[in-house]
């Protein structure tokens, strides 16, 4: 579903150590809520599978820009943490 590609992480001390890569996501909540399946003999109830759809593309857009908001905070704090070292 998404890159899972692992660094090692970086010391605390190491002020130029690589970042980690950020993981790729291929699967966007509006793909999850426009997925349809082809009905089959003995399939699953559509109405059941749209509505699990929807509920974890709800859940997936959420997390994305709890991720978003974080990140932010992460870049805001470590600005100030630069400029707390410069003086």
């Amino acid at each position: 579903m998404f890159d899972r590609t692992q660094t090692p992480p970086r010391p605390t001390d190491d002020p130029v150590a690589p970042q980690p890569p950020e993981r790729m996501m291929r699967i966007t909540p509006m793909d999850m809520r426009q997925q349809r399946f082809k009905p089959a003999m003995r399939g699953y109830d559509k109405t059941e599978v749209v509505a699990f759809l929807t509920e974890a593309a709800d859940d997936y857009e959420h997390a994305q820009r709890e991720i978003d908001r974080l990140r932010g905070d992460l870049m805001r704090m470590e600005a100030l943490l630069a400029e707390h070292r410069q003086r």
